[in-house]
């Protein structure tokens, strides 16, 4: 029985057919820049040190990528460039390439692409010519992938050095859509500064680049030579001009709203990840920052791999708590042992979530983010709100008595009053305490630093060691007011409980705001009620029985 049972058996072969190409590069390429992406990264692998995009000609319906890497014969560019899947790079730590498909990137956004690519040493040069599948009819598309026509293959004698080397690839009658991208100023911008933040370019000289590295020289020291190995020039050619690209990180643009609170937190570790019966060590680092304020494009992280972004806005499936998501940024490096081939998924936009890489490392930044987010975002945040009360506590006040001040000066200009006294009943003995707003804060962790240059009353940030700082203008850290020609320090103490809750003093000129507990919601309320009776009776101190409606009217100014 077992035997006739094996007899009947038969195997199943795939079967891969034209249809599946032009469904492979859009769902794989959905990007322009993703396909911009892998021609970078295909001449990277061609060791090339210099890559050209040039977008110059694009009202013309031209876009080519060119690179000084080793170029092809015939034999490579039809074996290996031609071939889908079965990269002969997979595996190789130094290489980029990983599923073989990269030919398909830039295909998916043109008629048809032209190929000229030389190597060193050779007289001649290599031209091809690949039609895009979206022209295959029915009967095509059920062609064997190995049966169709893709295009032509030639061979010229070449004019130049024969030590040239160098591959060119040019896309020809590109879709309306990437000269759109390309042709409208804003759009093409927007593609540029994508470029900038995924592809493996060199670091630029940078605020954030400094702190890093005084962060933390050992964290640098695993993270330069790793970023000098896989790096490169590129160039942009278009109709704004020609540049070379300048890697974008966190704080280098124009937007004020790019700063960081305290210093990074370096994240530097050997995350061991069991691979049968042997233990790989994956590396992970990087760095973490706070947000001044939440800026949408760059909360989570950047995770890279060969200094390739792979995930942008990643939290390693961190779920917990997703208001301070916005808060946080940094760039993460996975180094050592990965397993590429199952880490990175095929479009290289994500990881693969099931990947025993993936799965050592989120443990490991998942305790990593929620330390980070305790100590260097929910702790100052909590700070900085209560110090941003007790500074609008204090900017409330200080504007009432201007505002009681400036309805005195009125009612003393209405009725010829050009002098003001000091209260009638001269204030009891009591022994005031002085509370300087340095010292109000100071109680919630904060410092201050008085700024006469400062066009706000107050701002508040986090400095280097995590610490709250208020910078303050001398205005609401020592107010001072013009009562009857005459200027008067406002000074905020604690008194006794009994006391008034506001004296005016001669000498020194000054008003006292008796505030034993300044925590009182309706703070200011009171001490404009008060103010006013104080102001009424040193103004005339022996009208007592008109007092209730002149303070009544004051209020009501």
């Amino acid at each position: 029985m077992a035997s006739r049972k094996a007899e009947n058996r038969q195997a199943l072969r795939y079967v891969a057919r034209a249809g599946l190409l032009p469904e492979l590069s859009r769902q794989t390429y959905d990007s322009l820049f993703k396909a911009l992406r892998e021609a970078v990264l295909n001449g990277l692998d061609a060791n090339a040190s210099h890559i050209e995009i040039d977008f110059s000609a694009a009202f013309e319906g031209r876009l080519s990528v060119t690179d000084n890497g080793h170029g092809m014969n015939p034999d490579d560019l039809g074996q290996s460039f031609m071939s889908l899947g079965g990269s002969r790079k997979f595996g190789e730590a130094s290489k980029y390439g990983r599923i073989g498909i990269g030919s398909l990137a830039l295909l998916h956004y043109a008629k048809s692409v032209e190929i000229k690519t030389k190597t060193t040493g050779a007289s001649t040069i290599t031209k091809a010519f690949i039609n895009h599948p979206w022209s295959f009819n029915v009967t095509e598309r059920q062609q064997r992938l190995d049966e169709i026509d893709a295009g032509y293959l030639t061979t010229e004698k070449y004019q130049g050095a024969k030590s040239d080397h160098f591959t060119r690839v040019t896309l020809n009658d590109i879709v309306p859509e990437v000269v759109e991208e390309i042709t409208n100023v804003v759009r093409f911008y927007a593609l540029v500064d994508q470029l900038r933040r995924i592809l493996p370019l060199p670091f630029p000289d940078s605020n954030l680049i400094k702190a890093v590295a005084d962060s933390s020289s050992e964290l640098w020291d695993v993270l330069a030579p790793h970023l000098n190995d896989y790096s490169a020039v590129v160039t942009i050619r278009s109709s704004w001009g020609d540049f070379d690209l300048q890697r974008r990180v966190y704080g280098d643009g124009s937007s004020a709203s790019e700063n960081w609170n305290g210093r990074p937190e370096p994240i530097l570790a050997a995350v061991p990840v069991l691979d049968g019966d042997t233990t790989r060590n994956v590396i992970v680092a990087g760095y973490l920052l706070g947000q001044t304020k939440a800026t949408p494009t760059w909360s989570g992280l950047t995770v890279r791999v060969q200094n390739v972004a792979v995930e942008e806005r990643s939290f390693f499936d961190v779920e917990s708590d997703p208001g301070f998501r916005k808060y946080i940024t940094g760039e993460i490096y996975l180094l050592g042992a990965l397993d590429r081939s199952r880490l990175i998924n095929i479009d290289r936009a994500s990881f693969n979530r099931e990947s025993p890489d993936y799965q050592a490392v989120r443990r490991y930044m998942s305790e990593a983010i929620g330390r980070f987010k305790s100590r260097s975002i929910q702790r100052p945040q909590r700070e900085k709100a209560v110090a941003k009360r007790l500074l609008d506590q204090r900017l409330k006040i200080v504007e009432t008595v201007k505002r009681a001040c400036e309805s005195a000066n009125d009612y003393c200009d209405e009725n010829k009053i050009s002098f003001i006294r000091a209260s009638a009943n001269n204030p009891p003995r009591v022994d005031f305490t002085d509370l300087p707003l340095a010292d109000v804060l100071r109680t919630v962790g904060a410092s201050v630093v008085v700024d006469a240059d400062v066009k706000w009353p107050y701002r508040l940030e986090v400095d280097e060691n995590g610490s709250i700082r208020a910078i303050v203008h001398p205005g609401l850290s020592k107010p001072r007011v013009w009562l009857c020609g005459r200027e008067f320090e406002v000074t905020v103490t604690s008194a006794d409980r009994c006391a008034r809750p506001v004296f005016i003093r001669s000498r020194p000129a000054e008003i006292l705001l008796n505030l034993p507990d300044d925590k009182a919601s309706n703070v200011q309320d009171t001490i404009a009620s008060a103010l006013m009776l104080e102001l009424a009776t040193v103004l005339e101190p022996d009208a007592e029985d008109t007092l209730y409606e002149r303070v009544l009217a004051l209020l009501l100014r």
